[in-house]
């Protein structure tokens, strides 16, 4: 044995057997209170979850009296582009810019983009420019063909002006037929 600092030995004077009692007795203390909060912790949680959840619903408003509410679908053929703008450059470096108030495009691999009041401008290689506009149109993206209808009108700085029914034009080789 050895001494303790009071002058005792340093098992407080407790003999080997009331020692593994104190032992014990702390071993099933400790296994009561992780069988308590075993069940504990996993109430606690649910508990202020929900309490979260009240919370917020009571704050933002929604009630217990919610309404039915339909899942909206998406159909393909009601699905309409606002402002569209498609540009890009010529095989020669020539650039174009086409401008419209709606598209709509269309199922498909080959599907073509159905363009509604159109407007564009096309710039050459030698920075001339021409200016267009069509009630609407199809562009198809592959080919990069645009064709044009109704009422199209055609301005260049050049000094070119025509007003057309139909008109194809080509942003790859900058050409409008």
């Amino acid at each position: 044995m050895t001494a303790d600092f009071n002058g005792g030995d340093s098992t407080g004077g407790r003999t080997t057997s009331q020692r593994v009692r104190a032992r014990i007795l702390r071993a099933r203390r400790h296994s009561r209170v992780v069988r308590v909060l075993k069940a504990a912790l996993p109430v606690s949680f649910v508990v202020m979850f929900a309490s979260f959840c009240i919370t917020v619903m009571q704050t933002s408003g929604i009630s217990a009296n919610l309404p039915d509410l339909e899942i909206p679908k998406i159909l393909p053929e009601n699905l309409v582009m606002a402002n569209p703008h498609y540009s890009g450059f010529g095989k020669d470096g020539s650039s174009y810019s086409v401008n419209a108030k709606t598209a709509r495009q269309g199922l498909g691999a080959n599907s073509k983009i159905t363009l509604n009041e159109i407007s564009g401008l096309l710039t050459g290689v030698d920075k001339s420019e021409t200016n267009f506009a069509a009630s609407r149109g199809e562009y198809n993206q592959k080919s990069g063909v645009l064709e044009l209808y109704e009422k199209i009108t055609v301005d260049g700085n050049a000094g070119l002006s025509a007003e057309m029914t139909s008109a194809t034009l080509s942003t790859k080789n900058n050409e409008l037929i």
